[in-house]
């Protein structure tokens, strides 16, 4: 599996953060929105297309209701869990809320993944806080 270093654990992170406070806020139910349940996901997608077609690589997302919000280097691509699953062949490793993923970017000082068996790190730069 490649440990290529994109952008997508920070800005699944961030984007986690972003979608919370709407939800909390109750901003995304004012636009109709269902955005729970969230979570931070960390696993290894094998592209279809582009520089890594073929190849498992580890990457971030975001999981909404029955949506995949894929936004790194970038793109911004939502997927339906059947097609996430069918053409990227995604592998879930963990899950984390927003209070979890917190607390290990805090903890570890990096935004992911955080899992001893991954090498990969995007470095904490700035406040990670709710």
């Amino acid at each position: 599996m490649e440990n290529q270093l994109g952008d997508c654990y920070k800005v699944a992170f961030e984007s986690l953060k972003e979608l919370t406070e709407l939800e909390r806020s109750g901003a995304a139910a004012e636009k109709g929105w269902k955005l729970t349940p969230l979570f931070l996901v960390h696993g290894s997608v094998i592209p279809p297309v582009g520089p890594h077609a073929g190849r498992e690589i580890k990457h971030a997302w975001v999981e909404t209701a029955g949506d995949i919000l894929e936004i790194s280097n970038g793109n911004q691509n939502r997927y339906s869990q059947g097609k996430w699953t069918g053409e990227y062949k995604a592998k879930v490793r963990v899950k984390y809320t927003l209070d979890e993923a917190i607390t290990h970017a805090e903890k570890n000082k990096h935004y992911g993944p955080w899992d001893q068996d991954c090498t990969v790190s995007e470095t904490v730069s700035e406040s990670t806080g709710k």
